[in-house]
Parts: C-alpha cells; sequence; structure tokens
C-alpha cells in the first residue's frame, strides 16, 4: 500500500494548481498521486463520487489519465473544471491566454480600477453580503468589481472563468467570515492583526495562478462529470471505471454547502440563500441541518444501524442525531451501490472514512459501511488505520482506509 500517510489539503497548499482554492476536505495531493501510482497505469479511467476541489483528478490528469467526478457542490464543479479543463485549454495556447491574463494585472492595479470600484453595492446579491455584515463594505466594492470583470470583462471565456475562480479563492480571506470546521463569523480576538486589501490579495492569487499555468509543462487530460449526485446511476457509465477512490462526507455536522456559501452566492453558482437550502437538502447527510423530514420518502433501514440509532433515540438531546444517523447510512448505501455499477469487474475501490461518537453512543461508521458494501457485492480487501482522531469527549477516534474490490462474476 502507498506509503505516504498525509491525507489532508494542508500538505496540498504549496502545490502548483491545487494550491489556488484552500479546500478544508481535500486530499493530500502527493498521498492521492501515491495511490494512483500503486492501483493504476497510463489509459485506466478513474472515478471519484465526491469530487470535491479535484485532487484526483488533477492528480490522475498529470498522469495522462482519463478521470470522471461526481460533486453536488456546483461551485466545487467550478473549481474542479477550472483547475483541469480551463487550464487544459490554456495550455493549448499558453503565450497567447498568458499575454491576455497580464493585462488583468494592469487594470486591476490601475486608477480606473479603484474609481469603478467606488460605485455603489446595488445588485441584490451584493446588498444581501452587506446587511448580513459579510463584509466591510469598501472590501465588498473592490470584490464586487473584479467578480463583474469576471463576466463583463473583454476577455476570452476561459481568462474570465480564471478571473472568477481567483476572486473565488480570497473570498473568505477578505470577509468578516472565517472558515474552521465550518463557515462562521470571526470573533473580535481573532486575527488581531490581520489587514484585509482586496486588490493586492486578488493580484497575489492572480500572479499564483499565472506561475503555476507557465510552469505546467504537460497537456492536462481532461475530467468528466459522471452526475451531480453520486447516488444516482447514470447507465452511461456502466462498467466504465479501472480504480475508484473517494473520501465522502464524515458523519461530524459539517455543512459542506455553508462553508461555500458566499463563493456559491458571489459567483451566482446559487442564486440565493433558497438555492443554498434546496443544496443542503440534497447532499448526503452528514450534518445535523441536513436531517430535514425530505428525505424519509426514500430512507433505507438496516437492522445494525438502527441498533445504534435507537440507543440516540434515548440518549440524545438533539433528537435529528439519531435521524442523521439513519439517513446518512440510506444515502451511503446508494453511493455504494452507484459505484458498483460503475466499476469493471475485478476494480479496486479506495474509501478513507473515519468513525464518529454522539452523547456516548459510538458509531463504527467504517465497519457499518463494509456491511453495506458486502451486501451490494464487494469484497472487503482491507482496512487500514491511518489517523487518529478524538470525538468532542476526548473519545479516540480513528481515520481509516477501506480497499474494496468488485469481484469477478
Amino acid at each position: 500500500m502507498a506509503g505516504k500517510i498525509g491525507l489532508t489539503f494542508k500538505d496540498s497548499k504549496e502545490v502548483p494548481v491545487h494550491r489556488w482554492y484552500p479546500y478544508v476536505e481535500g486530499f493530500s495531493a502527493s498521498w492521492i498521486s501515491d495511490m494512483l501510482g500503486e492501483y493504476c497505469c497510463e489509459g485506466m479511467q478513474v472515478y471519484d463520487p465526491f469530487g470535491g476541489s479535484g485532487t484526483m483528478n488533477l492528480e490522475a490528469s498529470k498522469r495522462k489519465m482519463r478521470s470522471y467526478f461526481s460533486e453536488m457542490n456546483p461551485f466545487m464543479r467550478f473549481i474542479l473544471n477550472t483547475k483541469i479543463n480551463v487550464v487544459r485549454q490554456v495550455q493549448t495556447n499558453k503565450s497567447k491566454y498568458l499575454e491576455e491574463m497580464k493585462t488583468v494585472i494592469n487594470y486591476v492595479g490601475s486608477e480606473e480600477f479603484m474609481n469603478v470600484s467606488q460605485r455603489d453595492l446595488t445588485a441584490s446579491k451584493y446588498l444581501t453580503m452587506l446587511e448580513k455584515k459579510y463584509f466591510v463594505e469598501e472590501d465588498l466594492k473592490q470584490l464586487r468589481t473584479i467578480y463583474d470583470l469576471a463576466e463583463v470583462g473583454d476577455y476570452s471565456d476561459e481568462v474570465k472563468r480564471l478571473i472568477k475562480c481567483a476572486a473565488a479563492c480570497i473570498t473568505v480571506d477578505t470577509s468578516n467570515m472565517t472558515r474552521r470546521a465550518d463557515l462562521r463569523r470571526r470573533r473580535d480576538n481573532e486575527y488581531l492583526t490581520r489587514v484585509v486589501d482586496v486588490k493586492n490579495q486578488f493580484l497575489f492569487k492572480w500572479l499564483q495562478i499565472i506561475n503555476d499555468i507557465n510552469k505546467c509543462d504537460i497537456l492536462y487530460e481532461s475530467a468528466y462529470l459522471v452526475s451531480d449526485d453520486a447516488r444516482i446511476i447514470n447507465n452511461d457509465y456502466l462498467e466504465r471505471f479501472d480504480f475508484v477512490i473517494t473520501s465522502p462526507p464524515y458523519i461530524n455536522g459539517t455543512n459542506y454547502i455553508r462553508n461555500t456559501s458566499l463563493e456559491l452566492l458571489l459567483t451566482e453558482e446559487a442564486k440565493s440563500e433558497n438555492d443554498l437550502k434546496r443544496l443542503k437538502c440534497k447532499t448526503v447527510c452528514g450534518g445535523i441541518s441536513d436531517a430535514t423530514t425530505s428525505r424519509l420518502e426514500d430512507m433505507l433501514q438496516f437492522s445494525f444501524v438502527e441498533e445504534v440509532a435507537c440507543k440516540l433515540d434515548q440518549s440524545a438531546k438533539d433528537k435529528r442525531i439519531p435521524f442523521m444517523i439513519r439517513c446518512y447510512f440510506s444515502d451511503m448505501y446508494k453511493v455504494l451501490d452507484s459505484v458498483y455499477h460503475y466499476m469493471k469487474p475485478g476494480a479496486k475501490f479506495a474509501l478513507d472514512i473515519g468513525d464518529s461518537k454522539f452523547y456516548g453512543v459510538y458509531i463504527p461508521t467504517d465497519s457499518f459501511l463494509c456491511m453495506l458494501a458486502e451486501k451490494i457485492g464487494f469484497k472487503v480487501i482491507s482496512v487500514t488505520q491511518i489517523a487518529e482522531r478524538f470525538s468532542r469527549d476526548k473519545t479516540k477516534l480513528k481515520q481509516v482506509l477501506i480497499i474494496f474490490e468488485k469481484v469477478r462474476i
């Protein structure tokens, strides 16, 4: 098995292209590279049912492997497509695009940019941001001007997408919010020496993007969207994939849509707060705010899940917790079933997951997922602990890597 255990995105913060968008839940690029090197070879087709920021897809693309993904969050689909497919297009005529990108530096550094950024915030999406005090007004005006440049500027579609990507990458850092486990408002004592300079923060990110593209010496392979929802089977991809690797949502309360709500709204990948709520209800249920009654209609039940859920019915003060547990494993059964149909017989599936504990009740997530996978037809090849974690009450938890195989019939 690949030796590196650095699974988290913090290991990718200095890796070209990967570093553009700081995705809290992302993989380590080097670990993914090792896994692809161990299980795959050039020409294979690989799939990530939770594509996120596209770490797997980008590493596969560098290896000339055609890669596929599913991803419910439209903003993360935008980031993934930009980092791979837009960059691929730019690589086909790099000198032309780089010259165009340099003109953006001249404009953003000009007096004209500063004059335009002083306009009133009349668009509703920006007014909402101000009313909720997500930004200081002057900072939001500059950020708005950059986002508008990506919409109406006299640039190619590829450069416009890169501008929007760069603006999105600095959105939280230039706001009154911070992203820890979830996006939340900054406390008074946080970032006491923090200075927001939207224009220069954008230019720093923009130069980073230019430098990374300039240093790309291989033409990326494309990445392809299979479906928004990994639970829905797309018959076009039956028995297509040689290898699957993913890290699904943990049962930890993280709200993956809320975490990118500012970017979703400012890029207009979501048009309103109602769009955010609808997206949240569609995701795999990993947090208590995802546990809505709309999920009851098609929820599957399993006896081993019911055993722990019933304990939580008795002990949990927040009655959404046991419902979340039931919904999570119902959703993940559908994901595993979908993945099974996509894989070639004999193909391997690597899944990174952690366990949980609520109100004194332990949730053996890895064991339950193995049991669900075996119901579908997978064989569990190995379960390896790769990190130690802790619950809120300081109970030791673990992060594991499970390797499944679609058994040949």
